[in-house]
């Protein structure tokens, strides 16, 4: 299950890093969390939320900044073919209202993510 995959490819990741580093212990502060996302209202609401992390943790001060996102892909300023661009951009209704959505401080989301 993706599930399965999640939780193995982090046990891997943490087991490299601590043999890499000569340490001992979890990387990451809290579990990994995983939701099924079911609609596509939810759906925009975990891009947004996924774009803004970097942000929100001081990493990066626009969404665009973080080298280790999607958004370079998502904004057409990166040409990686990491990210599924046409899939995600087909659940606004256009460019513009993407990048509104993205960027717009006020709208907060009802949904728990």
């Amino acid at each position: 299950t993706i599930s399965q995959f999640i939780s193995e490819l982090g046990n891997a990741f943490t087991k490299g890093m601590n043999k890499k580093y000569k340490r001992k212990g979890v990387l990451f502060e809290s579990k990994v969390k995983s939701k099924w996302v079911d609609d596509e209202t939810y759906f925009v609401w975990v891009v947004k939320y996924i774009l803004e992390n970097p942000v929100k943790a001081g990493l990066a001060k626009n969404v665009i900044d973080y080298e280790f996102s999607s958004a370079k892909e998502l904004f057409g300023l990166s040409m990686q073919n990491i990210t599924d661009v046409g899939t995600t951009l087909s659940f606004f209704d256009s460019y513009e209202a993407f990048k509104i959505f993205i960027r717009d401080n006020k709208s907060v989301s009802s949904y728990e993510i």
